[in-house]
């Protein structure tokens, strides 16, 4: 496709917000098996920053199952983690590493202007191991306090003024995870 820029109409909106932002690349290791960021897990938009290698991994059962979560992994299903804000609370103030959550559906991602003091990770139930003992995982989160964002909209007109092509790149999406893109 070709554009003439004396037609093309742009538009933008700048703002300044603050957001949780994930410079560089991420690593999760399920007993030694890299997996893949955008395709296996994501981030929460709220989750903190962690250097760990070989995590004890806690697989939540029951409230039985919450004892010592500091410095361990915790794998919760998403559902329960997220609908009862008092098995939320009660796990936040046990201080666990990284909290996991094993999730169905596809994994879509958010934008935050928080951070938790924890890893929190939304993790594809497909590629759950069977027989999972340990962890490595490494994640870097920055916030950024009111940066600069602008969201963009281009027009083109066809030719005999039958048709437009209309572009658009906007911030809420979700973005770079480390050297991907993802939309």
């Amino acid at each position: 496709i070709e554009f003439s820029s004396s037609k093309l109409q742009v538009s933008r909106q700048q703002f300044n917000m603050t957001v949780n932002t994930f410079p560089g690349e991420m690593i999760l290791l399920f007993n030694g098996k890299k997996l893949v960021v955008g395709q296996d897990f994501i981030p929460d938009a709220e989750s903190g920053s962690i250097h760990k290698k070989d995590l004890s991994v806690v697989i939540y059962q029951d409230s039985s199952s919450l004892i010592n979560l500091q410095n361990k992994a915790l794998l919760i299903e998403s559902t329960l983690f997220t609908k009862d804000k008092l098995l939320r609370r009660k796990i936040e103030s046990l201080f666990p590493a990284v909290v996991i959550l094993l999730n169905e559906k596809k994994l879509t991602g958010d934008i935050s202007d928080k951070q938790l003091p924890y890893t929190l990770i939304h993790l594809h139930h497909s590629v759950m191991p069977d027989n999972v003992k340990t962890l490595s995982i490494y994640i870097k989160a920055k916030l950024l306090r009111l940066a600069s964002f602008e969201n963009i909209i281009a027009k083109q007109e066809g030719k005999s003024h039958d048709s437009t092509i209309i572009i658009s790149a906007h911030y809420d999406h979700l973005g770079n995870f480390g050297k991907g893109v993802y939309c």
